[in-house]
């Protein structure tokens, strides 16, 4: 304490020249001494030091070594608190794993995102670069709600444009479009961009441009990406035997021929719902043979973006999954449906359809684990009804029974997807009159373990 008195007079007689003489030079020097061995020098990367922060475009090397995921994950999250992203990136993008990489058109990567450091709170996150300056990447993007159950659906979709900035709430899905590299707004512009993959939460992203189009099914749980890729192709026209021919017509709409019979047909776009019949007898508009579908955007915009057109009756289905983009249609086209009775995921589950015996009462999938783990449930309608489950899951004590079975949507168009840690399976379906027609979704399976 003596010493730190010194100090202190001897600082004041520094400072204050009236409080007392000045020593010698020689005592000067030894005061700033005393003084500089005092200073607490900060650690670099601490608050008070502000370190450079990189573009979205930053690096792609990187910075750590991932770690392994375990071989035992812990328990699902049902929910996760939304948080706002970053403006920018605090840290260089680490290595990512691409899920599609096509030189003429896009490139698709899963950038792992430890401590959230890098543009979004969210384990993953998904860079989209557009591969050719003269042809953006129109990006679609559906966000399924993680709080919706098969006993409280969410019953809607709120559409957000570019609008990702916001966050995703829990209780409501999303629907965002967006241009990568584009030149028709300036927030089009960057190349690339980056998007949120929300914790727990089924998706949906369509990339398309004329001709070109990908549709990508993603999941993360604990860190992990489960993903299926189905690659499109321009558009001409589905043949569905016994059922109906599709075809696109002036660069403006579908049309729709019936082959004789009743044909159910569903159409989602950008968020909108249109369910109708051709060739039907159950209303008067539904009997004329053929119909025009126009892809008439919300707000009165040119057409541009995501669909869903399904043609359906019992057993017989045939779906588009398409981008639209000035008149010209690229697609995955899936046809080559059956009546449900039991469908296989390997190593994951078993889903069986239980037909009612009491006029009236729904029909069900029956979803059994068959790895010993838990299943994740999702399924979306295109009436913008959507819901989530588990079965033999530990995260609730309602997900533990194995097998679970669930009721299908009636008349209405819709796909159920299982998944857990990489391995998925998806189902387009149709019930009608007690019987349903299934469409499952092949395609490359793209698993990523940060």
């Amino acid at each position: 304490m003596k010493e730190v008195n010194n100090a202190r007079n001897t600082a004041r007689s520094v400072i204050c020249p009236s409080l007392g003489s000045l020593r010698t030079a020689a005592q000067i020097a030894m005061l700033m001494l005393l003084l500089a061995s005092c200073a607490v020098v900060p650690p670099p990367g601490s608050r008070g030091e502000i370190l450079p922060t990189p573009s979205p475009q930053g690096s792609a090397t990187a910075l750590a070594t991932p770690s392994v995921a375990p071989a035992v994950p812990p328990p699902a999250s049902p929910t996760a608190a939304t948080r706002a992203p970053s403006p920018t990136p605090t840290r260089a993008s680490p290595a990512g794993t691409p899920l599609i990489d096509d030189p003429s058109f896009v490139k698709l990567t899963a950038v792992p995102n430890q401590g959230h450091h890098q543009w979004w709170a969210t384990d993953i996150v998904l860079e989209v670069r557009a591969m050719d300056p003269a042809k953006p990447v129109e990006v679609s993007y559906l966000i399924t709600d993680s709080d919706a159950t098969p006993a409280r659906p969410t019953g809607g979709v709120e559409v957000r444009g570019s609008n990702l900035s916001a966050g995703w709430d829990p209780g409501k899905q999303y629907y965002f479009y967006t241009v990568v590299g584009g030149q028709a707004e300036p927030h089009q512009a960057a190349n690339p961009q980056y998007f949120p993959l929300p914790h727990y939460r089924a998706c949906l992203m369509v990339l398309g441009r004329h001709g070109d189009m990908y549709a990508v099914f993603l999941r993360e749980n604990d860190g992990q990406l489960t993903c299926r890729v189905l690659k499109g192709s321009p558009f001409d026209s589905l043949d569905v035997p016994g059922l109906a021919k599709v075809t696109w017509q002036e660069g403006d709409h579908f049309e729709v021929r019936s082959y004789g019979n009743p044909v159910e047909v569903g159409l989602w776009v950008n968020g909108r719902y249109l369910h109708d019949e051709v060739a039907g007898q159950a209303q008067p508009d539904f009997r004329a043979n053929p119909k025009s579908y126009y892809l008439d955007h919300y707000a009165g915009r040119p057409s541009l973006g995501m669909f869903l057109l399904m043609v359906a009756r019992h057993e017989n289905l045939g779906l588009i999954l398409g981008n639209e983009s000035e008149g010209q249609v690229g697609a995955a086209v899936l046809c080559g449906s059956h009546g449900w009775e039991k469908e296989t995921v390997e190593g994951l589950a078993e889903l069986a359809v239980l037909t009612p015996r009491t006029p009236g009462a729904p029909v069900k999938v029956e979803v059994r684990a068959t790895s010993g783990g838990a299943v994740e449930v999702s399924h979306f309608a295109f009436d913008n009804t959507c819901w989530q489950w588990e079965v033999n899951g530990r995260a609730k004590p309602e997900y533990a029974p194995n097998p679970q079975s669930f009721a299908l949507k009636h008349y209405t168009p819709a796909f159920l997807m299982v998944s857990r840690y990489g391995k998925a399976g998806i189902f387009f379906y149709n019930e009608n009159d007690g019987r349903v027609g299934v469409l499952p979704v092949g395609g490359a399976n793209t698993g990523l373990q940060p």
